[in-house]
């Protein structure tokens, strides 16, 4: 086994900012350039894996979450409006979590914080179990799980960030795509568990899985730079580029889970599938959503550039819901979207924290990435609530072309991004 690395030490410039600023906590990396950092090695791929099955079970969790909300809307829990709101909570505390998590796992260390995310996500299953009305399930499956789930997803991916630099998105696609394989397995897993035990021993045993395999790879997740308290200046939130960015975003992470929540229930209203069609769906959607993640790393590090990746995958998913989900009436159709959407609306996971390293720099990545997330948690907590009302009171095509528009107007506000990055169009950006 490799030697850890030494610890590194780099003294950031003394801000000029006035004492009450706001203080956010984040690595000691000005001065770094790629070639510091090991891009390789037995620690490097192991923080790599660690990532990985934070994902696969983490996020891998919230994209079946549309087998859960079938079961509830087939067992009369509520209105399927108020259904979405446990996955939209727990989805929105994921990402609007990461600003505070980044500075937690700055402060007190990647893997503490890590280690606490796991058995938060544990205990929200666990209590999850015992849960016998909506608002219950909200406060567990939703709130408690998208709380742990960001503790141990922000602090891994600073870690990752730590011992990767010229094939960052390599190294942040393959874990990423985590939650893809982890939406492919647990998807019909959930389904048959909730089949054969109920929910309740289901929530617990998907509880104990994550507890146990997450332990067991928390001392993989390993901190290679030393981390002191720097400062962001507050007109970052006047930037015109960050202000672009976020834009892009909010418009991607409104929609982006609508499909996955709504697929399943899609399936057995429109084309009279079964409910195990409906998983079979959803580990489709999350087969290519894996393939994807990994795919849109290689094609932004070697081929096209991160924002280029980002302009294509957006429109091409916006494409998918405007044009191909309105016509999904067979099994088949359904099998081609839940391909394509899966395939390229994973690349928001996998961009935008090398994209703000790009625009920014490598040392403002953890307190960036963090503010734009905490935006994105709007559009998390309001969409697939709002596709949900629209379900119910037009039916399913308007929510398709929601969807569909709201991801058109980020790829418009990506190709902006775009051109702050490298104005020259044909240039790799």
């Amino acid at each position: 086994m490799a030697k850890d690395l030494p610890v590194v030490e780099v003294k950031a410039e003394e801000p000029v900012n006035p004492p009450n600023d706001l203080v956010i906590l984040e690595s000691n990396t000005q001065g770094l350039t790629e070639a510091d950092y090991p891009d390789g090695g037995f620690d490097a791929w192991m923080v790599v894996v660690a990532g990985f099955w934070i994902n696969f079970l983490g996020l891998g969790t919230l994209y079946c979450f549309g087998v859960y909300s079938n079961y509830y809307n087939k067992m009369n829990l509520d209105r399927l409006a108020v259904i979405q709101f446990i996955g939209s909570i727990a989805t929105a505390c994921l990402v609007s979590g990461g600003f505070v998590s980044g500075m937690l796992a700055e402060k007190f260390g990647m893997r503490l914080i890590t280690g606490i995310g796991v058995i938060v996500m544990f205990l929200g299953l666990l209590l999850a179990s015992f849960a016998t009305s909506t608002w219950q399930f909200m406060l567990t499956q939703g709130f408690l799980f998208g709380i742990g789930s960001s503790l141990s997803y922000f602090s891994s991916l600073a870690a990752i960030s730590q011992w990767w630099g010229k094939r960052r998105s390599i190294a942040t696609g393959i874990a990423a795509s985590g939650s893809g394989l982890g939406g492919l397995v647990l998807s019909p897993s959930v389904n048959a568990l909730l089949s054969s035990v109920g929910l309740s021993w289901t929530l617990r045993i998907m509880a104990l899985l994550i507890l146990v395999v997450l332990l067991l790879l928390l001392p993989f997740v390993k901190q290679r730079i030393a981390t002191t308290a720097s400062k962001v200046p507050w007109d970052i939130m006047v930037d015109f580029r960050f202000l672009l960015l976020l834009g892009a975003v909010f418009f991607a992470t409104a929609p982006n889970f609508i499909p996955a929540f709504i697929m399943p229930t899609y399936a057995e209203d429109v084309v009279g599938l079964t409910a195990t069609d409906g998983a079979t769906l959803l580990s489709i959607f999350n087969l290519a959503s894996f393939l994807g993640r990994i795919a849109v790393g290689f094609a932004a590090d070697i081929a096209i550039g991160k924002a280029n990746s980002f302009i294509i995958c957006t429109f091409l998913t916006s494409f998918s819901m405007l044009v191909i989900w309105p016509l999904c009436h067979s099994f088949g159709m359904l099998i081609f979207f839940a391909l394509v959407v899966g395939f390229f609306s994973g690349a928001y996971f996998v961009l935008i924290p090398v994209i703000v390293g790009e625009m920014f720099g490598s040392a403002r990545i953890g307190s960036l990435t963090g503010l734009a997330y905490v935006f994105s948690s709007i559009g998390y907590l309001g969409g697939p609530p709002v596709a949900g009302t629209i379900r119910d009171m037009y039916g399913y095509v308007p929510v398709c072309l929601f969807a569909g528009i709201l991801t058109l107007v980020s790829a418009l506000f990506c190709v902006a991004v775009r051109f702050t990055i490298e104005r020259k169009f044909w240039k790799m950006a």
